[in-house]
């Protein structure tokens, strides 16, 4: 699966933290099929007391840990200015923790069980040199820039999705169709140049839509 040549194929250092021995041995030994390096540790507060390897390039975190959780790993790694990227794992329907994460910092979110691919093409195409996310930050610059270009609908529509709002919700709160609720959600991902609703999302909490 590793490749000789290209970024794309490049060895990184990663750390998984994930109290579920299981997903954490499965994650780690693909991850090192791959080519990649990894540190595993099977709680946040095992993180935290060992601090992150130098050389770290991006934390793969789970969101549902028993003790110390990953929103509060995250708020407590967070400190660090020079924090790797954080990728945060949660379970189906958890938008709402997603969102709080990228709040807090993380610069992705996967839902589980994702498809093995989208983990390892996230792992290669996440840039080390860009911590965690800040109010004015090149990220956000971008997330803004993007969510400007839609319609006022369009971005209700996004709105609603990184509430973690179901079509029909949406659709009443606008008084649209569910059908064209869905349309519009299937017009986002091309308008804002994403592969699905994990990325829209982080767009829609970088550029502040939540706020207002």
């Amino acid at each position: 699966m590793t490749g000789v040549n290209g970024e794309a194929n490049k060895s990184r250092l990663v750390l998984v933290v994930d109290d579920d021995a299981a997903v954490r041995d499965s994650t780690a030994a693909l991850l090192e099929h791959a080519g990649h390096r990894v540190v595993a540790f099977d709680s946040g507060s095992a993180l935290i007391d060992n601090g992150i390897p130098a050389g770290t390039d991006v934390v793969l975190l789970d969101i549902m840990m028993p003790g110390l959780n990953g929103l509060e790993t995250l708020r407590t790694l967070r400190r660090n200015r020079d924090l790797p990227p954080v990728v945060v794992l949660t379970g189906h329907g958890d938008i709402p923790l997603a969102v709080e994460a990228i709040k807090l910092g993380a610069l992705e979110f996967l839902e589980k069980p994702y498809p093995m691919k989208s983990l390892l093409d996230l792992i290669t195409t996440l840039d080390k040199t860009t911590s965690f996310s800040t109010p004015d930050g090149p990220q956000q610059t971008a997330a803004r820039e993007k969510v400007a270009e839609l319609t006022s609908r369009q971005r209700e529509v996004l709105k609603g999705m990184a509430l973690g709002e179901p079509s029909k919700v949406t659709a009443h709160r606008l008084s649209l169709s569910v059908r064209t609720v869905e349309a519009y959600r299937g017009q986002l991902f091309g308008r804002l140049g994403v592969r699905g609703m994990a990325e829209a999302v982080r767009i829609a909490v970088q550029a502040g839509l939540l706020d207002t």
